[in-house]
């Protein structure tokens, strides 16, 4: 609540994030948090946010900051982010099967290191949850496909999910799961 980008539904959709966590943890499976971090001066910003953090209209995500690190409830380690390395394309392990990657856009496929990580631990399917379905969800589901993924959606654990978004996905073949249907899906019940 007290973020420069307020989202609406987030009080609402993080205790379904940090079910879907506990899940992964679990089950030992891997977790990978991706975050933004801007520069204070906007420079490894995309376009469309840089002239606003130029203008000093938006601060957000910047390294150091509290506004950069993980939400306290997804963090059960308190691991604090490491900025060079995140920024240098390094992924950030934060306990057992816990990860942070960055990405410098919507995407966290785009220009990132996150497709290389994953196939080096012989990924190849990925439940998305998180913030802002309609920018980073919807990019980062469609970068998934594009790396030849399979995507499941919890569509409670996203902020600002839509019908129209939830049925493109769908139509595009992403599993769409509840909170208990991926609990069963990870003990092999289905």
């Amino acid at each position: 609540p007290e973020g420069s980008l307020r989202l609406h539904d987030l009080e609402h959709v993080m205790p379904h994030i940090v079910k879907v966590i506990a899940l992964f943890r679990e089950k030992a499976k891997p977790i990978i948090h991706i975050v933004r971090l801007y520069e204070k001066d906007g420079s490894n910003a995309d376009l469309c946010r840089r002239w606003h953090i130029e203008r000093g209209k938006l601060s957000a995500a910047v390294p150091g900051t509290w506004g950069s690190q993980l939400v306290d409830c997804t963090n059960i380690n308190g691991a604090e982010l490491d900025p060079p390395l995140l920024l240098s394309q390094g992924v950030q392990e934060i306990g057992p099967h816990e990860f942070i990657v960055y990405k410098p856009r919507f995407n966290a496929f785009h220009r990132t290191s996150l497709n290389s990580f994953l196939k080096s631990i012989s990924i190849n399917s990925v439940i998305i949850v998180g913030l802002t379905f309609p920018n980073c969800i919807r990019a980062t589901q469609l970068g998934a496909a594009d790396h030849d993924y399979r995507v499941g959606l919890v569509a409670s654990a996203c902020t600002e999910p839509d019908e129209l978004g939830l049925r493109a996905m769908a139509a595009q073949g992403v599993q769409l799961l509840e909170v208990d249907a991926l609990a069963d899906l990870l003990s092999g019940a289905t």
